[in-house]
């Protein structure tokens, strides 16, 4: 990163080396080409910046899960996939989660789902990113003695209350596992 950086903060400066030589200081086109450049160069910055340490807001874990063809109908559905122009992708999982009394279910973009016992869960918490107005929660859960941990949006409204039955029925099954307080204004 650094070597990029510093090859990119050359070429900066020779574009404005050149610019200043060669363009009249009074013409508009001066003024113009300084800011595009630095405009850039911003630009540059802060994509390798991102790019260092976007790494901590990966979605899931490594490991892979046990899909099977469980169907998901009569099951109530707890996320949803909020929308940031593609950048979501890197902050919350593909997969859907919905529960039952007993499970919780991952169900991935082609359908396939991994069921999980919520007696499995280890950890239900908000993390402190959010996205259109909506808090991103995380479930961490043991998926034969490795760690998983899936980021998701709440699809908590008026009209639709699963995740916050699915958050009641956890702290009464697994009160331990509940690490947030529920709160209306920060879901």
């Amino acid at each position: 990163m650094i070597k990029r950086i510093l090859t990119g903060l050359i070429i900066y400066t020779i574009c404005i080396v050149l610019i200043i030589s060669f363009l009249p200081s009074e013409s508009g086109t001066f003024i113009i080409s300084l800011v595009l450049t630095g405009l850039l160069f911003g630009i540059f910055i802060v994509y390798e910046v991102y790019k260092k340490y976007s790494s901590d807001l990966l979605p899931s874990a490594t490991v892979m899960l046990p899909y099977t063809d469980h169907p998901v109908s009569g099951l109530r559905k707890i996320s949803y996939k909020p929308f940031l122009f593609g950048f979501e992708k890197k902050i919350v999982s593909g997969d859907d989660l919905y529960f039952d009394p007993d499970s919780i279910y991952m169900v991935n973009p082609m359908g396939k789902s991994a069921k999980f016992s919520l007696y499995e869960i280890t950890a239900l918490k908000r993390t402190s990113v959010r996205i259109n107005n909506s808090t991103i929660w995380q479930i961490s859960l043991m998926d034969d003695g490795k760690p998983v941990t899936v980021k998701f949006a709440p699809n908590f409204s008026l009209a639709n209350k699963n995740f916050l039955q699915f958050y009641t029925l956890l702290k009464e099954i697994n009160p331990n596992a509940v690490q947030s307080e529920w709160n209306l204004w920060k879901i």
